[in-house]
């Protein structure tokens, strides 16, 4: 029996098994679930190690000004609004927008309690579940809506079954609004910091940080909004010089345009029409449709956010903000960021297959294109308030009832 020598037991680098951890970590606190793959190019790791020197900076600046209970105080409720994709578990989507809604509920509850007694605790926590909802609710919605396109497109064209499998594209293309939810811990410790720094009172720290917050979150769903503007004017149908249709992922190759838009799924057709062509064009408009929807409920998910972030903003700066310009502003924004790209979008997606037939069949197509692909999507009320007379009606009596109704409220 010849002896072949010892196991060699091989042990990863320390630097790896923490890499590791702060990357499971990451993607945790963004919400991602557990059976994911993790991607290998994540970086998020990095942006978690410098929160926590950050955090061990800030506590080390408490200490030495005398006010680390203060600080304490705020660093925890930070780490448990954040924890709280953690802590709601992989129940359904409906329990974890329970669960997190009350833990983020209940921890400012509390901090504004034990810091600044039970009367300051009413404005804000109509403000904190007002924004939560919002938050919540709006983001499991367009999460459901996102799987769902995902799972139709993918049963009927070989052309999308790799969709099912590939979410990490998925994540980048649609789910980039993720990075948003950072605005939180960096927003507790610049306002803290600030506060700390400069001497600032309890409340003008605590005033300073959701002022932070809600600053950093509204530039993030600015840009979203932009970026989501850019890819819902796009048509994603185009036609080339191939054998067969094809879905490619293309970068812009315009510096600006990469910045602003980033990568896109691409449907390219051939541009000779042959008997099979009008079948295939109104598969892929409807899927074409499928995907700018996806942009679709995640700008109004944004549009909502960002109203809803202004607003608080400006009351803080002592603006009076009445029932009848948060409507007439919510109407104009959804307008401009949802209804109008969309528009835009789908029109040139007519344009991209209508030109490639003649005569009766363009007459044809331009009607199957209407009901598979419309150019207004079906969800919207706010195509027929910007398109006929009922808009002035309705404008009139939600003016009369804010008026004479709900005066008290806006009061």
């Amino acid at each position: 029996m010849s002896y072949k020598g010892p196991d060699v037991l091989v042990f990863a680098p320390p630097g790896n098994a923490i890499t590791a951890a702060l990357t499971d970590l990451y993607r945790k606190l963004r919400g991602g679930s557990g059976g994911k793959s993790p991607d290998p190019n994540d970086k998020g790791w990095i942006v978690l190690l410098l929160i926590i020197w950050w955090i061990v900076l800030v506590v080390f600046e408490g200490w030495l000004r005398s006010r680390l209970p203060f600080t304490i105080s705020v660093i925890g409720l930070m780490v448990l609004i954040c924890s709280a994709p953690i802590l709601s578990g992989n129940s359904s989507r409906a329990v974890r927008v329970l669960i997190e809604t009350l833990i983020v509920i209940g921890a400012v509850a509390l901090f504004l309690w034990r810091e600044f007694g039970a009367q300051a605790m009413g404005k804000w926590i109509l403000y904190t579940t007002a924004i939560v909802l919002v938050l919540e609710i709006g983001a499991h919605l367009v999460e459901w809506n996102k799987d769902d396109s995902i799972k139709r497109l993918s049963q009927w064209s070989d052309l999308f079954k790799f969709l099912e499998n590939d979410t990490s594209l998925l994540d980048k293309l649609f789910r980039r609004q993720q990075i948003t939810y950072l605005s939180i811990p960096l927003g507790f410790l610049i306002g803290l910091h600030t506060g700390l720094f400069f001497g600032y009172s309890d409340a003008m720290t605590f005033a300073a940080c959701l002022i932070a917050i809600l600053s950093l979150a509204s530039l993030s769903l600015t840009y979203f909004l932009i970026n989501s503007f850019e890819r819902m004017i796009d048509p994603i149908l185009t036609t080339d010089r191939v054998y067969s249709r094809a879905v490619r992922t293309v970068v812009p190759k315009s510096k600006a345009k990469k910045i602003f838009t980033g990568t896109q799924l691409v449907i390219i057709v051939p541009s000779e029409v042959d008997e099979k062509s009008d079948t295939w064009d109104m598969d892929l408009a409807h899927a074409a449709t499928g995907l700018r929807k996806i942009c679709l409920f995640d700008s109004l998910h944004s549009t909502l956010l960002l109203l809803a972030f202004l607003g608080i903003i400006l009351s803080f700066a002592g603006v009076n903000i009445t029932l009848t310009r948060v409507i007439v502003s919510l109407i104009v924004a959804t307008l401009i960021f949802c209804q109008l790209p969309f528009s835009i979008g789908q029109t040139r997606l007519h344009r991209q297959l209508l030109w490639r037939v003649k005569g009766s069949q363009e007459v044809e197509m331009r009607k199957n294109l209407d009901a598979v692909a419309p150019r207004f999507p079906a969800f919207q009320l706010l195509t027929s308030l910007a398109t006929t007379g009922t808009g002035s009606l309705l404008y009139f009596l939600l003016e009369e009832l804010i008026k004479n109704r709900l005066k008290p409220l806006a009061g």
